[in-house]
């Protein structure tokens, strides 16, 4: 009987701190909804006003009163301005505009811009594409050749000496099509 005593009671402060934490968990979620939702109008009006700026000031007055933001902000400023014209209730729905959050933050620094298309990886190529490849250089590379030595005028010796380095490449060949002919049975 205690054991079960002492199980309900270490469920029952498991709960308890269980729910202390799930409730402020949801304090915080209003907190950051909150705060985003003032970030986008934030960034929504001042993307309005300099839009508004650029149409109103002459390109001098319109540079010494944008002349402190990055050209990539002044950029995306813009052209949220542009959009916001047509459009002018923003979305503040955080469920909705998470691409419009990244976006706020990126302008202001607060979220590093992409730089370039992301970060790139390097796969070295395949077995085909290396084959194909490889085969067009030489293919290449041979008709270059006869264009400058016509094939009449080789010695015998480089004759010989280039089909047998040439043998393994024919070897692969007679294999590749053996297969085929094999499926087509």
């Amino acid at each position: 009987m205690p054991e079960d005593i002492q199980a309900s009671d270490l469920a029952l402060n498991f709960r308890s701190r269980i729910q202390e934490l799930h409730q402020k968990s949801a304090a915080i979620d209003e907190r950051i909804r909150s705060a985003l939702t003032e970030k986008l109008e934030t960034t929504n009006e001042a993307a309005a006003l300099i839009y508004a700026a650029k149409k109103d000031l002459s390109p001098d007055q319109f540079n010494l009163a944008t002349d402190f933001l990055p050209s990539d902000a002044l950029a995306a400023y813009l052209s949220l301005g542009r959009k916001y014209q047509y459009s002018p209730e923003p979305v503040s729905d955080i469920a909705t505009s998470l691409k419009s959050v990244r976006s706020a933050l990126m302008l202001t620094g607060a979220v590093a811009r992409p730089d370039g298309h992301g970060p790139q990886q390097y796969h070295a190529p395949n077995f085909f594409s290396q084959a194909t490849n490889w085969a067009q250089l030489m293919a290449a590379a041979f008709q270059k050749y006869l264009n400058r030595h016509r094939l009449s005028e080789w010695h015998a010796t480089e004759l010989d000496s280039l089909l047998a380095a040439l043998s393994p490449i024919l070897r692969i060949y007679k294999t590749l099509n053996a297969e085929i002919q094999r499926r087509k049975q």
